[in-house]
């Protein structure tokens, strides 16, 4: 369980680099008035007992072609990659290995055979598409072996 909450905290700490990355703050008349009831992310980890799971976290696909959309997915998967490798309950395979797989283009056009082949058990992916002067985030953890 401890895993599965620093996985969600890590991904919602990119999440909010990329609110940060928008530069503004939602308009008060978008702003909550009354808090929000807490939602909660459930996600299972299961693997060798005793090994730590081996993840990777390349950099976000970058769904519109602008500049500011292209640094934010690659910002947020450095973040993301920091944050869960700083918690050290999770092997993550150093991103400079990454450079002979090629990057996806879509959350799902994603070289599994090529992740496994570097020892990926999950690859954290994300895409990040500009929606006005806001950014649209979205994460998915995938299971490489199937």
């Amino acid at each position: 369980m401890l895993r599965t909450n620093l996985l969600a905290a890590g991904i919602a700490a990119a999440l909010g680099t990329a609110v940060l990355l928008a530069g503004q703050a939602p308009p008060a008349s978008q702003q909550p008035q009354e808090p929000r009831p807490t939602q909660e992310i459930a996600l299972t980890i299961t693997g060798e007992p005793g090994t730590l799971p081996r993840y990777a976290v390349p950099d976000f696909i970058a769904a519109s072609p602008d500049a500011e959309t292209l640094e934010a997915a690659r910002v947020i998967g450095q973040v993301l990659w920091d944050d869960l490798a700083f918690e050290r309950e999770f092997d993550l395979i150093p991103r400079d290995t990454y450079q002979s797989i090629p990057a996806a283009r879509s959350l799902t056009d994603v070289p599994f055979d090529l992740w496994r082949e570097l020892g990926a058990d999950g690859l954290v992916i994300g895409s990040v598409r500009r929606v006005g002067k806001d950014f649209r985030v979205e994460v998915r953890l995938l299971q490489v072996s199937t």
